[in-house]
């Protein structure tokens, strides 16, 4: 399911509340998910030259599985992200993708914690299966190293 690193608290709720840690209605969310962005869209921006780059954050199975899509793509999957974050370039609209775009939205919201600019920031809605369904290219993903952005 893409969920890695996953921690429980040892004193459970009582402790949590012991501690004065907020619980229930009064925690809030500071961020909401931005708009996705159709798969159409995302390949006329891919086409005009525009300054784009998709992150998928699927594991190397479901890569291989799906296919990549044939595009400027980074490999930066869910449960790494925290820490890789830092290597993505916050000059360029950011496309997160996984399998449907059910967990893309949470890799955007948690990019948002860290003062990325909420317009440079969105998913693919449907991920790759709504990408592969429009008919648009997908490919095999490269097993070389990770590539250094510009």
């Amino acid at each position: 399911m893409g969920y890695r690193n996953v921690y429980w608290y040892r004193d459970g709720l009582a402790g949590w509340k012991k501690a004065g840690l907020p619980t229930g209605r009064n925690v809030q969310f500071s961020h909401k998910a931005p708009p996705p962005m159709a798969p159409q869209k995302v390949w006329a921006k891919i086409q005009s030259g525009e300054r784009i780059l998709l992150i998928d954050i699927r594991d190397d199975l479901s890569r291989k599985k799906f296919g990549v899509i044939d595009g400027p793509t980074l490999h930066y999957p869910l449960y790494r992200l925290h820490a890789l974050h830092f290597e993505l370039p916050k000059n360029r609209l950011l496309v997160f993708y996984d399998i449907r775009g059910k967990q893309a939205p949470n890799a955007c919201r948690y990019l948002l914690s860290y003062f990325f600019d909420p317009n440079n920031i969105t998913w693919l809605e449907g991920g790759v299966e709504a990408w592969k369904n429009q008919g648009l290219q997908v490919k095999q993903p490269d097993s070389g190293p990770r590539k250094p952005l510009d």
